[in-house]
């Protein structure tokens, strides 16, 4: 449980968010990279590859 004697003790730059680093460019389509992406995708390059991703996986294997 949080009681005021605890809140006070915890130092102010505890408490405060990071900003994301600059972003840049999607290498995609040219669109701002999303917050905190590690593959320079802006959100909607790398909703496309999560969905197609998932599609890949369940596609049944081509068996000869």
């Amino acid at each position: 449980m949080v009681t005021a004697e605890t809140l006070i003790a915890i130092p102010i730059g505890a408490t405060a968010f990071r900003k994301p680093a600059k972003r840049g460019k999607c290498v995609i389509c040219g669109e701002q990279v999303a917050p905190f992406s590690d593959e320079n995708l802006c959100w909607v390059c790398r909703r496309l590859k999560i969905s197609a991703w998932k599609d890949a996986e369940n596609q049944p294997s081509m068996q000869e």
